[in-house]
């Protein structure tokens, strides 16, 4: 027979059940000779978004330090955020001016105005403020709740999927947060420290809001063009509560190491810290980003450890084994597409225009986290 494919074509067109039996096959044959290049805790970009978030982490732990010297002996926790929202955006807007603009659409001024006022504005005003009214240990606990707050706004919002990994990971990094706080001293929830543990639990609240709200418009704007209206619009929100305080700094009798300290707190817990988390979230989920706040009691002892205020013991290499996990369970359950073999097979049955799901096109377009 010079072309036996003509039977088969029309063999196939005369029997639908065995046409769905054969593409299926052909399409976990091809799966299996081209697999699709999923996004990796390996790959370039995810390795760039995790070094970055984790960066920024470093720069708020070492941060719990410094802002300590500054407030409130030379500056008020109001005006300490004026300072550093405004610093911060003036660096924004010189940093974009220098490179391509991007226009924003107008519907998604609203998103950007909600993220500037529960990403900067809330959440550094109370945080500041909560942190003077609260024991440091009430604080560093409340602070931990971030990424369970993320988890289930990301749920309600459909971004994210609750799983047994994600959970786990939040369980295990809280677990080893709290090992590593409570070693040092005990939690006091007590009506002294009411009005400031409300604050933080606000805050931490609204940051989880803000890190959900910000990931759609990483999908559409780069994260320069984000952060620099995010700020701009908390800077709005920002000088009007902490004017009269930024107004009282008294600059001239400010000794030099605190204007260090201050370059520290804009520069990097400001400036780089958000945008390496913005950076960050732009490639992987919010769950992912938050979980890594439980790193930050982990830098600052480690820190301590550094400058001999501290020593390395047990508790302390446990409790970083456990964060280590955490964001390990979290990280890693975002990189898979499916869950396991049973999605695996089950999927391909989706016939007609997802009958090749993983197609050429999809195979250059890692998965987010």
């Amino acid at each position: 027979m010079k072309n036996p494919s003509l039977l088969i074509i029309f063999w196939l067109k005369e029997n639908t059940h065995q046409k769905q039996l054969i593409l299926q096959t052909i399409h976990i044959v091809d799966y299996y000779q081209h697999p699709v290049p999923r996004a990796t805790f390996m790959s370039k970009p995810l390795i760039r978004a995790h070094l970055a978030i984790f960066m920024a982490n470093v720069f708020y732990g070492i941060n719990y330090t410094i802002a300590k010297e500054i407030m409130p002996v030379y500056i008020q926790s109001f005006g300490l955020t004026v300072v550093r929202v405004l610093g911060a955006a003036i660096m924004f807007w010189i940093f974009t001016a220098l490179g391509e603009k991007e226009k924003i659409d107008k519907k998604d001024m609203y998103r950007l105005l909600v993220a500037g006022l529960l990403g900067v504005a809330v959440n550094q005003l109370l945080f500041l403020t909560g942190l003077n009214l609260s024991a440091p240990i009430d604080a560093s606990l409340i602070m931990t709740t971030i990424p369970m707050w993320v988890l289930v706004v990301a749920a309600l919002m459909a971004q994210e999927h609750v799983s047994p990994a994600k959970i786990g990971g939040i369980i295990a990094g809280f677990s080893g947060t709290s090992l590593l706080i409570l070693g040092n001293g005990k939690i006091n929830f007590g009506s002294e420290n009411m009005l400031g543990n409300l604050m933080l639990l606000t805050n931490a609240f609204s940051y989880s809001v803000y890190l959900v709200i910000a990931k759609p418009l990483l999908q559409k704007y780069k994260p320069f063009t984000v952060i620099k209206w995010v700020f701009t619009a908390g800077l709005v929100f920002v000088t009007p509560v902490g004017f009269n305080h930024f107004m009282a700094i008294q600059w001239s009798e400010m000794p030099w190491w605190i204007f260090f300290a201050l370059i520290y707190v804009v520069v990097f817990t400001t400036f780089f810290a958000y945008l390496f988390n913005i950076y960050g979230l732009r490639h992987v989920k919010p769950s992912t980003v938050s979980i890594y706040i439980y790193s930050q009691p982990l830098i600052a002892a480690m820190v301590a450890v550094l400058l001999g205020k501290d020593s390395l013991n047990a508790t302390k290499i446990m409790a970083g084994l456990l964060v280590f996990i955490g964001v390990y369970l979290v990280s890693r359950h975002n990189n898979l597409n499916q869950k396991g073999l049973v999605a695996f097979f089950f999927r391909p049955l989706k016939f007609g225009k997802n009958i090749f799901p993983w197609n050429r096109t999809a195979r250059n377009q890692p998965s987010g986290q």
